[in-house]
Formats: C-alpha cells, sequence, structure tokens
C-alpha cells in the first residue's frame, strides 16, 4: 500500500539546502527590493497638472445670431478638431511666448546656458524655438473626457507650479485663440458687406430716381402696346444686374411699375444687407467663445510618478522570483552532486 504520509526526509533535505544557501538566496531577494529603493530616492517626481474647458453652444452671448446656435453641433469630429487645435503649433507657440518659456531649462536643455534678452522674439533664435515647442507638445496631454463636451488638458512636469501655469495657460491661450479667430472672420465679412452695401446704395439711389424723372416727364399711364413685350422684360432683367461700373438707364417703353419695382427690389436688397452689416459689427464689438474653463489646474498636487507603492511592490515581487530561482538551481546542484 502506498503511503499517503508526505516523504520528510525530501523536505529536510530541501530545507538543509536552503539554509546553507541563505546567504545567496537572501541578496538575491534583497537585490530588487533594494534597488527599487535606490530609484525612489534618485527619481525625480513628475507632476501632471490638469485644466479643463468645455465647449457649450448654449453660452450666453449678447447680439448672438439664432441661426449660429442652430449650426453648432458638437459632434465627435468637431470635438477632435478642437483637440487638434489645442495642440497645434499656434497655440504652443503662443503659450511659448505668454510664459516666456525660451530660457527655461527643462524645455530648451542646453539652450539655457545662453538666455535670451527678448523672450517675445520667437524667430529670433529657431532652434531654440523648435526644442521647446517640441518638449512643451512630448509633455502636453490632450483628451476628451468620456463623451462630454469637455476637454482635458494634461501637463507634464517635474515642477508643480510649472506644471499647473503651462496647463493653464493652454486653456486661455485656445479660448483667446478662438475670440480673435471669429473677431477676425466677423471683420472680414463687414468688411466685404460695406462693399457690397456701397454697391446696392448706388443702384438703389439710381433706380428712385429714375421713378422720379418718369414722373417728371411722361405720362406714366400710356404704354406702347406695338412694343414687344419681351423685349421689355429682357430690359427690366438688365437693369437689375448692370454692368460693373455702369447703371442701366430705362428703356423708351419702360412703364412706371417697372421703375417701381425696381427700386423697391433695390430698396430691399439695401436693407437686408444693411441690418446684416449692423448686426456683424455689434457682435464684433461683443466677441465671445463658447468654450469656458471648468476646472484650473492647481499647484497642489502629489506626484503622479514615481509611485512608491507600486516600485516597491514590483521590487519585492522581482526579489521573490530571484530567490525561489536561486534556491532551485542550488537545490539541483547539491542534488546532482550528491
Amino acid at each position: 500500500m502506498p503511503s499517503s504520509l508526505p516523504d520528510f526526509d525530501a523536505l529536510r533535505q530541501i530545507a538543509k539546502i536552503l539554509w546553507a544557501c541563505r546567504v545567496p538566496i537572501a541578496a538575491s531577494a534583497a537585490l530588487p527590493v533594494i534597488l527599487a529603493i535606490f530609484y525612489l530616492l534618485v527619481a525625480s517626481s513628475t507632476y501632471t497638472a490638469r485644466s479643463t474647458i468645455i465647449l457649450d453652444a448654449r453660452v450666453p452671448q449678447p447680439l448672438r445670431d439664432t441661426s449660429e446656435l442652430a449650426a453648432a453641433t458638437f459632434d465627435s469630429p468637431y470635438m477632435e478638431s478642437q483637440i487638434a487645435v489645442i495642440s497645434s503649433e499656434t497655440i504652443l507657440r503662443s503659450v511659448t511666448k505668454k510664459l516666456s518659456l525660451l530660457n527655461d531649462e527643462e524645455l530648451v536643455g542646453s539652450f539655457a546656458s545662453t538666455p535670451v534678452a527678448d523672450v517675445t522674439a520667437l524667430d529670433a533664435d529657431p532652434e531654440r524655438l523648435r526644442a521647446a515647442i517640441s518638449n512643451l507638445r512630448r509633455n502636453l496631454y490632450v483628451q476628451r473626457a468620456g463623451l462630454s463636451f469637455a476637454i482635458d488638458i494634461n501637463y507634464r512636469s517635474t515642477d508643480a507650479e510649472k506644471a499647473a501655469r503651462i496647463a493653464n495657460a493652454f486653456a486661455d491661450v485656445f479660448i483667446t485663440d478662438q475670440v480673435e479667430t471669429r473677431a477676425d472672420m466677423m471683420r472680414a465679412g463687414s468688411q466685404w458687406l460695406e462693399l457690397r452695401i456701397d454697391e446696392l446704395r448706388r443702384k438703389m439711389n439710381f433706380a428712385a430716381l429714375e421713378v422720379q424723372r418718369f414722373k417728371a416727364k411722361r405720362d406714366y399711364r400710356i404704354v406702347d402696346k406695338s412694343t414687344d413685350d419681351a423685349v421689355a422684360e429682357g430690359d427690366a432683367v438688365a437693369k437689375l444686374n448692370p454692368p460693373a461700373g455702369k447703371v442701366a438707364a430705362p428703356a423708351p417703353n419702360t412703364t412706371l411699375e417697372e421703375l417701381e419695382t425696381t427700386s423697391q427690389i433695390y430698396r430691399k436688397i439695401y436693407e437686408s444687407y444693411l441690418q446684416g452689416y449692423t448686426e456683424s459689427l455689434q457682435r464684433q464689438s461683443f466677441p465671445m467663445s463658447n468654450a469656458r474653463v471648468i476646472t484650473r489646474a492647481s499647484s497642489l498636487m502629489t506626484p503622479r510618478s514615481p509611485k512608491p507603492m507600486l516600485v516597491l511592490a514590483l521590487g519585492l515581487f522581482m526579489g521573490l522570483l530571484l530567490a525561489a530561482g536561486q534556491a532551485f538551481l542550488q537545490y539541483q546542484f547539491r542534488k546532482a552532486k550528491t
């Protein structure tokens, strides 16, 4: 009958071998833990600051066009586009200029040994600027907060205060860039409307003048029936779109009703353009962004890396693994000798 009791002789032999090799086994177990502690002592702490902005089409804006609200659909492509804008070189350059980062040793590296006097002259030293922008982009991480309209701007640095300052600067510069972009678009639209309004004013005044001339020179109730109606219609259409620099004169058989209709059409078009121009100027006076900061980064944060508990746990696990391997090798070696 086979015995179900453990083989105590084999266990005593294993314990004897392990005790005899206790020093190398303990050294194998302690080495990874010692290395983990040394890493925690010499490694620089890294802080990650987070600033959160939200894109909201319902932000109240004075004199806002309702069509703009209807067109604002914040779908996934739009959110990804805004994330790309935050990470763009234009925003990176603006943050570098705003915070005077061309002399920051962490960003420009060896270039910091020769500081620049004018930190706003970004193009004075292209190599320094390229190094600063490259390091800014490497330490920046922008992501959408789940399926919401919020965007998290994360920046990593060895200085907690600097990380918070740069993360907040990205949020502020992005909002400022949106406001300036909208103002430039409104300004360009206003200039185009102004040119169009001048042209419409000239045509409207000429049409009104022709009505007055017609009333003063002829009996507008009499119409020459022998005239071809198609020619009269063609002349009326030509008056609405005269060649550039010219205003078509009325045909000899044009009636007062035609002239008045032409004058009214020009007046209505002119009034609609003038109303749009006025609203454009008013919105240009109150440029606002549909983005706002909901969480500003703070310098009061714990280091993101290294994580002491995680590093120590990994060191302990590696130590136990090495100790088990060392014990197995010693056991096999002693067993082979005997």
